[in-house]
């Protein structure tokens, strides 16, 4: 193998992990949403095979596990975590709602 067609292949390796990493780091932007609480990391790493120790997390170990292999794990936690936040977020809503009811029935 010539010393161009080397170095193309590693220009080639280097611009797919590149891409990959784009690619994963859509994950890592929802990973730190406000929607994943505690509960949604612990069955993260469970299902990753996996221990973090939160207060040290680095964005390595988290590119470590795959990303890209384990997307459906990923997007499975991130998922779960977003539909019960919206369901918070509605809950609050309503009960908000009634309370303003309630509290205008007292007065009327």
């Amino acid at each position: 193998m010539s010393a161009f067609t080397c170095c193309c292949e590693l220009g080639w390796q280097c611009c797919r992990t590149c891409t990959t990493l784009v690619q994963v780091n859509i994950y890592i932007t929802e990973l730190k949403s406000e929607a994943l609480k505690e509960r949604h990391w612990k069955d993260l790493m469970r299902r990753l095979r996996v221990h973090w120790v939160m207060t040290d997390l680095m964005l390595g170990q988290v590119w470590d596990v795959d990303l890209q292999r384990n997307e459906g794990v990923v997007k499975d936690v991130i998922l779960v975590a977003q539909g019960e936040m919206g369901l918070e977020v509605f809950l609050r809503q309503v009960i908000l709602g009634v309370q303003s009811q309630s509290v205008c029935a007292c007065r009327g």
